[in-house]
């Protein structure tokens, strides 16, 4: 079976240059007449090609090659993962999420995971990058990214943020494995409700759900300590 690529093997400019460099297609956000698109190189498992075209102000740039935002998200989430690893479908919006999430909360994690040390704790936070799980007793496909206080003996204090491909607008957030939280971001339920929202607005939910996200972490982790 064909895995995904991080690129369509077009000899390509340097990622500096793709950043500037004019193509000749549509560009694919709707707003956008431009007639300057490079095509976006996420290939998936089954080589099916995204299809889609971005100019120099809509496209994103990673490890020398073009890509749509979304397709973005997926490459640099999954950096470090196995290169056998099956890869998301072209329309797999699960992965992407979770990475997403995961970058703007990665500090966070690690601090409050590190605050949970013990005196005199030889234990150290790990993370292992965005990667492929099967869930449940229908073995449901999900991507999911953990961050763990660990010592010799294993995984003492963990958190995942996890999304089913089944439910891939559902941020599920996991502390030693038990679901505290079940949320669809503020910018997903906004789209799928087609509502108009002004950068202000957009901004300020952003905000109060990457705080309310990090609060319910940190009273698991309170409540999971004590069990430790």
């Amino acid at each position: 079976m064909p895995f995904w690529k991080r690129g369509s093997g077009r000899n390509l400019p340097a990622a500096a240059d793709l950043e500037h460099l004019a193509g000749t297609l549509p560009c694919s956000m709707g707003d956008c007449d431009q007639a300057t698109g490079l095509p976006c190189s996420y290939v998936d498992r089954r080589g099916v090609a995204c299809g889609t075209a971005w100019c120099p102000a809509h496209r994103a740039v990673a490890e020398g090659a073009v890509y749509c935002r979304r397709h973005h998200g997926t490459v640099t989430g999954l950096t470090g993962a196995p290169d056998t690893l099956p890869m998301p479908d072209r329309d797999n919006r699960a992965p992407s999420l979770v990475a997403w999430v995961s970058r703007r909360v990665d500090l966070q994690v690690q601090a409050l995971l590190a605050g949970h040390r013990r005196a005199g704790d030889v234990a150290t936070v790990v993370s292992l990058p965005v990667h492929l799980v099967f869930v449940g007793r229908e073995r449901l496909r999900a991507w999911e990214r953990t961050w763990a206080l660990a010592d010799h003996t294993g995984h003492r204090l963990a958190v995942t943020l996890q999304v089913e491909e089944e439910h891939s607008t559902e941020l599920v957030v996991r502390v030693q494995r038990n679901a505290v939280a079940r949320v669809v971001p503020p910018w997903i339920e906004a789209r799928l409700a087609g509502e108009e929202v002004t950068p202000e607005l957009d901004a300020a939910r952003r905000r109060e759900f990457y705080e309310h996200l990090q609060s319910t972490i940190a009273a698991a982790l309170v409540q999971a300590q004590a069990l430790v």
